[in-house]
């Protein structure tokens, strides 16, 4: 039987005020916010079982409301749990992921506090009644999902991704399930959540990357999977490396690796990210034992039971992670002056990566043969290798025929700036020039994909 929860006074009375009934709130939101931002049954279920929708559609109701009624009404107060719900001890956690979806200041906050609550645990028995079907269905086109992203068109892939979670998102508000069947949505969820949040970055969309993150974060914890809350939580590390936010990607880092603990696949894909997140931070001496850490992990077998799609992305990730930091280590080192230590940070990073296999045309794994191919390049440069790495930046110009990635656009930018300021050859001139005359064509081609 599905638990029932105290209904939500203060919801009920601010209908009451407006004279609204729930479906009325759902219209408004929709009108507001896009249709299909939550179903029309969804509001009963805030308002009669206390039901709490996820970010940002907590705070897209309470905005709507405000507005209606004319006067502030604060999220918090909005959904304000029964102090003896069995969701009460994890309020202030809540709270505080509905403010960081927002804002991200406070989010090295939210990954230590996740690291002192344990998940709860999943339900093994056999699950019976309404939506078991529903249930592995959703499972499934996870994993298709999945593997079509790992392919070709990242920007149409998040179009897919991004309608799969939001209609996981009003399974989820609609209710009728067991415990158990609730659990394993929400871990559909928040596998969702990081997948989109993976193709939202390729796509240079930080921000929306971020906020799909801290629900996946909160679904990951409701469903009770530490290993998924180490994925997400490394992710988070990346976003806010990106933000240049280095000493918080740290902290979330570290806190990655740390819900990572007796796992090896999980735990070589947290601590490549640390280790970048360190070397960004500037401590090279955290961030080379890190990245050996990483790399030691993942040449050994995985044991334990990890699925499949955990150690195939800990294998194309962790490596090239680990050997991006060494590069950023030796990019560091040729700016002081130091050239022989420069050098040999490039060929333990280039160690850890696989040319043989980069230059495949039907790589499996074409996006992520995509960034390491793009590393490569950069460490030739680094280490003065032009011929190699207009080699290397050939072969990832060749990948635009199958994989559109404006962040690898971006990344590829780079050392293309870096090869005009090095190479003086007429032969490296020729290559900058054609690659971005293809960079320009690849910015203007294919549809914008719309937020969800």
């Amino acid at each position: 039987m599905v638990r029932t929860r105290p209904s939500n006074e203060v919801l009920a009375r601010c209908l009451a005020e407006l004279r609204w009934s729930p479906r009325t709130l759902a219209r408004r939101i929709n009108a507001a916010y896009g249709p299909g931002t939550i179903s029309e049954s969804a509001p009963y279920h805030w308002r009669d079982r206390g039901r709490v929708p996820y970010p940002p559609v907590a705070e897209y109701a309470a905005r709507v409301i405000a507005e209606a009624l004319g006067r502030p009404i604060a999220t918090d107060a909005l959904w304000t749990r029964a102090s003896d719900s069995p969701e009460a001890a994890s309020r202030g956690l809540l709270d505080i992921l509905d403010r960081a979806a927002s804002d991200g200041e406070r989010l090295p906050d939210v990954a230590r506090e996740y690291l002192c609550r344990e998940p709860g645990p999943l339900s093994r028995a056999r699950e019976h009644g309404s939506g078991v079907e529903l249930v592995r269905s959703a499972e499934r086109g996870v994993d298709a999902l999945r593997e079509a992203a790992a392919g070709a068109e990242g920007l149409d892939a998040l179009g897919y991704v991004a309608a799969q979670f939001q209609a996981t998102r009003l399974l989820l508000g609609q209710g009728g399930r067991s415990d158990g069947l609730n659990r394993r949505l929400l871990l559909v969820l928040a596998e969702l959540a990081q997948l989109a949040a993976w193709l939202a970055v390729d796509a240079d969309r930080h921000r929306e990357s971020r906020r799909y993150l801290v629900t996946g974060l909160r679904a990951a914890h409701e469903g009770g999977s530490r290993r998924l809350l180490a994925h997400l939580l490394r992710d988070l590390s990346a976003n806010m490396a990106l933000q240049g936010r280095h000493a918080d990607a740290v902290a979330i880092g570290e806190a990655a690796l740390a819900a990572a603990a007796g796992t090896r696949a999980t735990g070589a894909f947290a601590a490549g990210q640390l280790a970048y997140a360190q070397a960004l931070a500037g401590d090279t001496r955290s961030a080379c034992r890190t990245a050996d850490q990483a790399a030691g992990w993942i040449a050994a077998t995985p044991g334990g039971d990890e699925p499949e799609w955990v150690r195939r992305v800990a294998a194309d990730t962790a490596g090239p992670m680990a050997a991006r930091t060494l590069l950023q280590l030796a990019r560091d080192e040729r700016a002081r002056g130091r050239r022989a230590s420069a050098r040999t940070l490039v060929r333990r990073g280039i160690s850890l990566l696989r040319p043989p296999t980069l230059l495949e045309p039907d790589h499996p794994h074409p996006r992520a043969a995509l960034y390491e191919g793009i590393y490569l390049a950069g460490g030739h440069v680094i280490s003065g290798e032009l011929e190699q790495a207009c080699v290397a930046g050939r072969t990832v110009l060749d990948r635009w025929d199958r994989v559109r990635s404006r962040r690898g656009a971006h990344l590829l930018r780079e050392v293309l700036t870096d090869l005009r300021r090095s190479g003086r050859d007429r032969g490296v001139r020729e290559f900058v020039a054609h690659a971005e005359r293809r960079l320009r064509l690849i910015d203007g081609a294919g549809p914008e994909v719309p937020p969800p």
